[in-house]
């Protein structure tokens, strides 16, 4: 079975070497055969910054306080920065009145701050450029703002953790930032898991699991991006139906190759198009609160 697969079939040819490891740019690289080793080799990618994932698993324990919260949100000044004013943008409406951290944290809540803490984590990745998917900067930070607003709708349709649906769909493509690096530009740009898989033996949301397990987040979390294209259950069916809302939502045509899944979450696929609509406003108003992250 493909899904979940961790080996892989090598292709030298398909292969590109961008220093990574920290090697010479001539340096001979042997090819990562594993998911893993190419997390490994590709040093290009950072972890989430410490604080910004300390702060994600602390608003997520029941005794977590606005004190504890803003204690750990000011030990960074970037993070402290970027949270002041995302909640004093128009999507939160702070109108400017929020000066504090723990000010910020009452206002905003836990949800809102991990949430926050997430965008602000990942944002420079997301924001850039992918020439060996045909992205220009900014597409693949739409895309996955609009995944993590149609994955928190279908969650709430579903009763399964809006939260975690809102996490899952921003990241679910953070792998092809890594993957990205291994796949030759020249040879076209890759439009799919399974041309991924034949460039390089695997795919992007293979990748993104690996990522995401590091940073030891929640194991459903890992396994919906890391099955987000061959969806079986639960987190993995509202990952990929807020996947294609959020392509309808973009303006892209697309291929419902599991249908079980948008059963399973009760949508149907004439469904669709209406729910990306319907959708549109928050995304928007999602897009603008992104806006003001940098």
């Amino acid at each position: 079975s493909e899904r979940g697969e961790m080996g892989v079939m090598a292709a030298p040819s398909r292969l590109l070497s961008m220093n990574p490891a920290g090697r010479r740019p001539n340096a001979p690289v042997k090819p990562p055969t594993t998911v893993r080793e190419l997390v490994d080799l590709t040093n290009d990618l950072p972890p989430l910054p410490s604080v910004a994932l300390a702060t994600h698993r602390e608003t997520n324990k029941p005794t977590a306080t606005a004190k504890s919260v803003s204690a750990l949100v000011s030990s960074d000044p970037a993070l402290t920065a970027r949270i002041l004013r995302l909640s004093n943008s128009a999507f939160y409406g702070g109108g400017g009145q929020i000066s504090s951290v723990n000010g910020a944290v009452l206002m905003l809540g836990m949800q809102g701050v991990r949430n926050l803490c997430l965008l602000a984590g990942t944002y420079s990745w997301l924001q850039g450029g992918l020439p060996a998917y045909g992205l220009e900067p900014g597409a693949l930070l739409t895309h996955s703002l609009a995944a993590a607003v149609a994955c928190k709708a279908i969650a709430e349709r579903t009763e399964t953790d809006e939260e975690a649906a809102f996490t899952a769909g921003l990241l679910h493509d953070l792998g092809k930032v890594g993957l990205a690096m291994w796949i030759r530009a020249e040879h076209g740009s890759v439009e799919s898991w399974r041309q991924e898989r034949k460039a390089v033996g695997f795919d992007h949301a293979q990748v993104g699991g690996e990522l995401v397990r590091r940073w030891n987040l929640p194991l459903p979390l890992v396994g919906a991006i890391t099955c987000h294209h061959m969806p079986c259950q639960g987190l993995e069916d509202v990952l990929y139906v807020g996947d294609l809302i959020a392509h309808l939502m973009e303006g892209h045509e697309v291929d419902v190759e599991f249908p079980e899944a948008l059963e399973r979450c009760g949508v149907s696929p004439e469904e669709l198009s209406a729910l990306a609509e319907g959708l549109m406003p928050e995304f928007e108003r999602f897009k603008g609160l992104a806006g003001a992250c940098p």
